[in-house]
């Protein structure tokens, strides 16, 4: 199965997510904001990031323009639950940053798996 990097602010999130993805096999690593995933990325080299677009400090806008520049098609989930704006227009905007796929919040199980192996069969 793969790694994959779950980056969220909301330790809720990660758990939830985390929990998701080990049942299917994969292997799961965790930051809480974009500097720290740009850390993890950097150490582990995952097969996917989930990138939270949304977070303090460096927001995950800014850390996946800083992956893709470091690491020219890393695979990238963007995720967002629209903060003040829908979070079909947030995800829609990002899609030119090189995000593979997106993932609104909230997300049911199936609605991970799914975007997960859509991802990772595409790589």
């Amino acid at each position: 199965m793969a790694r994959i990097l779950i980056v969220d602010d909301e330790r809720a999130v990660r758990v939830t997510m985390r929990r998701i993805l080990e049942r299917d096999g994969h292997e799961v690593c965790e930051a809480g904001d974009g500097e720290a995933a740009l850390e993890q990325f950097r150490a582990l080299l995952p097969d996917l990031v989930l990138m939270d677009l949304y977070m303090p400090k460096v927001d995950g806008v800014e850390a996946t323009i800083r992956l893709q520049t470091e690491f020219p098609g890393a695979q990238v989930i963007g995720m967002s639950g629209g903060g003040w704006r829908s979070k079909e227009a947030v995800l829609e905007e990002v899609a030119g940053l090189g995000i593979a796929d997106t993932l609104p919040k909230p997300f049911t199980m199936d609605e991970v798996l799914d975007v997960v192996s859509r991802v990772l069969a595409a790589a």
